[in-house]
């Protein structure tokens, strides 16, 4: 397995000083809520760290990676990889298209995207390992996770919500995430301690604590049970809540850091399909299940996200709590 380590010598952002490193298994769990960041500007330099020793006994030293300077590749890739997909979505009535499973297609354009992404990743980290949704991948302790495409039936009938989603994991925790939507020139972004943003501001959840006025996206896809998702949706809708399936999970949880929705829930997405986005989620002050977990990075989990007040109540009215 490929991992991306090096020395701690120097910051991609020297001009303005880098703290000591800081372990990534620090700080609060997964699931637990983050105040938004306030603004003050882009976050600190930070590197994921740990111990490497050796089999003899002697002495570990202190391996990194440079969580900061991933963050500045994967938004310029990202942005660049939105340029190339709206080319496509413009004259998309041209692409061959396929059919990998029921309402579930791929076309040129999601492969090219994500042969751009992992072409630059590999250029900037080449001893990283790329996970994508249509080419596949490796992994090991630092791995990227892509979606060129997270809404492809919304891209191909004209409906411009779609998007690209770029999240970077070290040693199963999710350090980065980077979501672009094109259409509205809108970058979602977050490093793990350091705050979500929309752009260039910092953004946060909705205050909402009760259902009674929520406004909830859900999803629904091939691995959803019919019956359990309709007495699901029968709870939630007696509890006076709005929904909306707008046609991608990895922006709709988005909207769900920018306050515009106050939760999401799906009985099983694909780690691409919401790495990214979760991370954003939390570090916007939401709450989320942890995705990783019971092997969530190769197989898929549920995914579950919403404002502190709210998660517990859609936990157990969804059923994925």
């Amino acid at each position: 397995m490929r991992t991306s380590v090096r020395p701690a010598t120097s910051c991609s952002r020297s001009s303005r000083g880098c703290p000591a490193p800081t372990r990534a298994s620090r700080g609060r769990s997964c699931e637990g809520p983050r105040r938004p960041r306030p603004d003050r500007g882009p976050a600190p330099c930070r590197r994921a760290s740990r111990w490497a020793g050796s089999s003899s006994g002697q002495q570990g030293s202190l391996v990194t990676v440079d969580l900061q300077r991933r963050l500045d590749a994967a938004s310029s890739i990202a942005r660049d990889a939105g340029e190339l997909a709206l080319d496509f979505f413009e004259r998309r009535e041209s692409l061959i298209t396929e059919t990998k499973g029921q309402q579930d297609y791929v076309s040129v354009a999601d492969r090219e995207v994500e042969a751009l992404i992992v072409r630059r990743l590999v250029e900037e980290f080449p001893d990283d390992s790329t996970l994508g949704e249509e080419g596949g991948g490796t992994t090991g302790d630092a791995v990227w996770v892509i979606d060129p495409i997270d809404g492809t039936t919304n891209f191909l009938r004209g409906i411009p919500f779609w998007c690209i989603s770029i999240a970077f994991v070290w040693r199963g925790v999710t350090e980065i995430g980077v979501v672009r939507d094109p259409t509205r020139d809108q970058l979602f972004s977050a490093l793990r301690g350091g705050g979500a943003r929309l752009n260039d501001r910092a953004i946060g959840v909705s205050g909402r604590s009760s259902l009674d006025d929520a406004l909830v996206g859900f999803g629904y896809g091939g691995r959803s049970d019919p019956a359990g998702f309709a007495e699901a949706s029968r709870r939630i809708l007696e509890r006076h809540a709005e929904f909306r399936r707008l046609g991608s999970a990895a922006l709709s949880l988005c909207y769900v850091a920018s306050g515009r929705l106050d939760g999401f829930w799906q009985a099983h997405l694909s780690a691409w399909d919401a790495l990214a986005a979760m991370v954003v989620i939390r570090e916007a002050g939401g709450r989320t299940n942890d995705f990783l977990a019971d092997g969530g990075l190769a197989r898929g989990n549920h995914v579950l996200a919403a404002t502190p007040g709210l998660f517990d109540d859609l936990a157990a009215l969804s059923g994925l709590g």
